[in-house]
């Protein structure tokens, strides 16, 4: 911070003071982070400006303000972190509470807000009054006092809830304390909490019936990139008195449409590969969409929901079973789709070992329940292998094991059925295709429920569904999660193929073979020719 005559500093104090946009951008540029490339203050973005334009429309007329943008626009920087303190400075005997997705990430940005207050030179010069409470200074709770007043008469002014507090939303702090300046809800939702539908219908219920009735005296500021329709985001940018304002990375046009033109611009480092001022250059968008999968990029970059739900194989098709009412001795299949080599699997960025565990349901129908996917030696498949069969035979759960006969999964299934104890079948698609085998099989089933996906949280589910929504028909995204699962579908009796296999289910339907009754005269016929001549 350049030094400054006490004329020039009042001069800014005023502004700062007027509680306008431009006095935000003043108090910015004063508490604001170095560019330790540049020793100067990271330059406030145009669409932060125009966020913090947008913001105070929405404080002039009462309303709630609701921030959707992707992820890495400064948004939490900004709303969760900057602007609670600027307002501190203004109202230091006002509350804000702030609620995310866990403990940590809240008390990690309160924790911020109390560093900028207590040690930021610049904060000091424009508010040299507001200063740290020692007396309530800590991770549960931030007081701040007016020096300008005395101790006592200050603390009449202010509440029992602490100038700046943070809470994960499952926290039950949040009762019992009401802010009056801001209630601030922070990426609510997340991949831990709201993958599920009925994870997130429980985040919600907590956010509506627990969180936001606290929050009734203050300006409630929504920050967030979307998950789905109808998570917290979603609904509370909905509101009739709430200003919702979205920013993906793209700029939008007078209709709203996305066009080509990056949002936040910056001059790109094509050695470092980084961008001058943690903005986004075309460079770095190029950069990280070929990185991450289309439903994902969708989501948190262009923040298109309709996009995450997948371009081919629609969201809507998968359907949770409970994971409490899965029987706990239901018979499975478990079903692998091989790759081979490790260092040619990371060399591609590809192909991945998949074993898949698939329950059969006394109702008749199949549930994914587990599996793993990774990328594995020969050595560590087998291994991984002949735990997960030896496993489930010891439950005597194990219906069977069947291996992709494609390409090397020949011989590592032949290895595989030397060495197990359980029957373990070769498997094959004939001469489908896998856009029909994925498409118009697998998601059939997926489609009328007869492949569902258990509740619980697991890796490989996760996996499971990243691969399922990315599918688009060219290979172009890694599925071998699908091809694994597939298979299962194909081993069970009666979801795609028919196999009547009685020793092995148990199955007491016998195949009828009807012979024709003159077949053995035929025969008699054809012998009395012979002898005839």
């Amino acid at each position: 911070m350049a030094k400054l005559s006490v004329e020039q500093l009042d001069q800014i104090r005023e502004i700062v003071y007027s509680d306008i946009p431009e006095g935000f951008i003043w108090c910015y540029y004063f508490i604001a982070y170095e560019n330790p490339r540049t020793g100067e203050a990271y330059p406030l973005p145009k669409h932060c400006i125009k966020l913090i334009v947008k913001f105070y429309e929405a404080k002039k007329k009462g309303m709630h303000f609701a921030i959707e943008a992707f992820r890495e626009s400064l948004k939490t920087t900004v709303f969760s972190i900057l602007m609670p303190v600027y307002q501190i400075g203004l109202h230091p005997e006002l509350e804000t509470i702030i609620v995310q997705a866990s403990d940590g990430m809240a008390k990690q940005n309160t924790g911020e807000i109390a560093k900028i207050i207590k040690s930021n030179k610049g904060f000091r010069a424009l508010f040299p009054n507001v200063r740290p409470d020692p007396k309530k200074w800590g991770a549960e709770g931030y007081d701040v006092v007016n020096a300008d007043l005395d101790y006592s008469d200050f603390l009449r002014r202010g509440s029992k809830t602490p100038s700046i507090m943070g809470v994960g939303y499952k926290g039950a702090n949040v009762q019992g304390h009401h802010p009056r300046m801001f209630g601030i809800l922070d990426d609510i939702n997340n991949s831990r909490n709201s993958r599920l539908p009925r994870e997130m219908m429980a985040v919600n219920a907590a956010v509506q019936n627990e969180i936001q009735p606290a929050f009734k005296s203050a300006m409630n500021i929504d920050v967030f990139t979307p998950w789905r329709d109808g998570d917290v985001g979603d609904i509370n940018s909905q509101r009739e008195n709430t200003l919702h304002v979205r920013v993906p990375i793209f700029k939008l046009d007078e209709n709203g449409q996305l066009t080509d033109e990056p949002v936040w611009d910056d001059v790109w480092d094509p050695v470092a590969k980084k961008a001058l001022n943690n903005g986004w250059p075309i460079e770095r968008i190029e950069l990280e969409r070929a990185n991450m999968l289309p439903h994902v990029w969708a989501r948190m970059y262009l923040l298109d929901r309709k996009g995450a739900q997948g371009n081919v194989l629609k969201e809507s098709y998968i359907h949770y079973e409970n994971a409490e009412d899965i029987p706990a001795n239901i018979p499975v299949y478990i079903t692998i789709d091989y790759a081979s080599v490790a260092k040619d699997q990371i060399l591609k960025g590809r192909d991945y070992f998949a074993l898949s565990v698939v329950g059969h349901h006394p109702n008749d129908y199949l549930i994914l329940l587990d599996g793993v996917r990774k990328h594995v030696d020969y050595a560590e498949a087998q291994q991984i292998a002949l735990s997960y069969g030896e496993d489930y035979q010891k439950q005597g759960r194990l219906i069977r094991m069947g291996i992709e006969k494609q390409g090397k999964g020949e011989d590592f299934g032949n290895e595989i059925m030397r060495l197990a104890s359980w029957r373990v079948k070769l498997l094959t698609p004939s001469n489908k295709s896998k856009n029909f085998r994925i498409e118009n099989e697998l998601a059939t089933l997926m489609f009328n429920r007869r492949l569902r996906i258990t509740s619980e949280k697991n890796n490989y589910v996760g996996h499971y569904i990243d691969e399922y929504l990315s599918w688009d028909g060219l290979g172009t995204y890694p599925n071998d999660c699908l091809d694994s699962v597939y298979y299962s579908c194909l081993l069970a009796k009666g979801f795609i193929k028919w196999a009547d296999d009685t020793g092995l289910y148990g199955s007491p339907i016998k195949r009828i073979v009807q012979k024709n009754p003159l077949h053995r005269f035929a025969r008699r016929s054809r012998n009395a020719r012979k002898q005839t001549a």
